[in-house]
């Protein structure tokens, strides 16, 4: 037994007996054991495909994209103004003159048929269901390119809908909003 009062008896003490000069030799292999290391590595990288793939895009600049809900439909919804200068990029927040004329660009990811309509201080005004695909395309009748004149001020809403017209749930539908000032004299 130490003595209570020596450090240095203590620690001898503590230190145990010396270990061999070489280790022993091996008489069978050892078992393989599973790598819990590389197990939880591999669930990590899953985990972070899996956050990946149900990823919700924000509303950009250039169109409204809703993306992850189950059943849902991915709806892309790009708005140009027209005017003798070519088309511009409808720009949110900016506000836009009596008279001036919208184009419409619209994709369906699964494919199918989308509903478009405008809401504004003349009340809904549809547009018309068109078949539109997982590429952004221009909207177009047999007359022609569909376009709306905004024709009086006001807030506007643009809404293309899988879900049929004047039916905006969010995981099949993508909305603009225009805001048209008197034109001046």
């Amino acid at each position: 037994m130490p003595d209570p009062h020596d450090p240095i008896d203590w620690i001898e003490h503590l230190k145990g007996p010396d270990p061999p000069a070489a280790a022993p030799a091996w008489d069978a292999p050892m078992p393989s054991r599973p790598r819990w290391g590389m197990v939880g590595l591999a669930g990590t990288g899953l985990a972070i495909a899996a956050a990946t793939l149900l990823w919700v895009a924000v509303p950009s600049q250039d169109g409204t994209r809703l993306r992850g809900a189950a059943g849902g439909v991915d709806i892309d919804l790009r708005v140009v103004t027209l005017s003798d200068d070519g088309a511009q990029r409808l720009r949110e927040g900016e506000v836009y003159v009596e008279g001036q004329q919208l184009a419409f660009r619209v994709a369906a990811t699964p494919a199918g048929p989308v509903s478009l309509w405008v809401e504004g201080p003349a009340g809904r005004q549809d547009l018309g269901t068109h078949e539109r695909g997982p590429t952004p395309e221009d909207v177009v009748t047999p007359e022609g390119l569909l376009t709306f004149t905004l024709d009086r001020p006001g807030a506007w809403a643009i809404h293309a809908s899988s879900s049929g017209l004047g039916s905006c749930p969010p995981d099949a539908c993508a909305s603009r909003t225009v805001d048209v000032g008197r034109a001046s004299p």
